[in-house]
């Protein structure tokens, strides 16, 4: 059986604005995570 989340991430820095890449970064490591070691499927956002 499959469940469904949905989760939320706030990235921040106090000194200054983080760059979409920096931001794309952090979430591929974060999606890497949960499929590696949760086995999750990620489903992506259709725009």
């Amino acid at each position: 059986d499959k469940r469904s989340l949905a989760v939320n991430f706030t990235f921040a820095d106090k000194e200054r604005t983080l760059t979409d890449k920096e931001i794309d970064g952090m979430m591929n490591k974060i999606i890497a995570t949960y499929e590696k070691e949760l086995g999750a499927e990620i489903r992506k956002a259709s725009l």
